[in-house]
């Protein structure tokens, strides 16, 4: 879906619903992602954050956590994994096969542009979008539990915990949309595991799967 299209609907149905977290089964899930680590842009991006976070129930995702969502994998089993789950040498085959699949794919400028938001979300639209989206398609053939859902290139920058009313949301967004924020390099991705139910957990890092760079032959 286009980003004006989510903006358009977050408006139209003028509310906020919790971030869904699972209940039930594994603690840990795998991740691919592009973690974010410029404290110029963090700066930049506090005044977005603070004014979310006088919005009851909305949770900023502080600077450690930020990262661009890539391809969710799945649960992790701590010992013997299910159908569908990942264990820790599952893992570490994966990241030798994305390493490879990534190794001829250059590293990418992206530009964190306007702020938008769905029901559950706060996030900031990443240009050109196709760059990520093209990313994640090739990694989609080592499995992933996403894969067949619609993708959405963003950096998430707040969560909510409770129901509310989106329409104040909108208001006090509106003022941040079609601003640019800043333009990160994405030189690799990482694989992460975290904790499944927690909104904001500290990262465990398995795998870096380099980009390769311009001058590379």
């Amino acid at each position: 879906m286009h980003y004006a299209e989510l903006w358009e609907r977050f408006v139209a149905d003028g509310r906020v619903e919790p971030t869904p977290r699972p209940t039930r089964g594994r603690h840990f899930k795998a991740e691919v992602v592009a973690i974010v680590n410029d404290p110029a842009l963090f700066r930049r991006l506090d005044r977005i954050r603070q004014a979310v976070a006088g919005f009851p129930g909305a949770v900023p995702v502080p600077d450690h956590f930020l990262h661009l969502p890539i391809l969710t994998l799945g649960p992790v089993a701590p010992r013997r994994p299910r159908p569908g789950e990942w264990s820790a040498a599952d893992l570490t085959g994966l990241s030798e096969r994305a390493g490879t699949l990534l190794a001829d794919r250059p590293r990418l400028a992206i530009d964190i542009a306007s702020v938008n938001a769905t029901a559950t979300e706060v996030f900031a639209e990443l240009r050109p979008p196709e760059q990520l989206s093209s990313l994640r398609e090739r990694l989609c053939a080592l499995g992933g539990v996403e894969c067949e859902r619609p993708f959405v290139p963003r950096l998430p920058l707040s969560h909510f915990t409770r129901t509310g009313n989106g329409t104040h949301l909108a208001h006090t967004l509106e003022w941040f949309r079609n601003r640019p924020i800043g333009r990160i390099t994405v030189a690799q991705l990482t694989v992460i595991v975290v904790h499944a139910r927690r909104l904001h957990p500290a990262r465990h890092r398995l795998a870096e799967l380099p980009l390769r760079r311009p001058d590379a032959t």
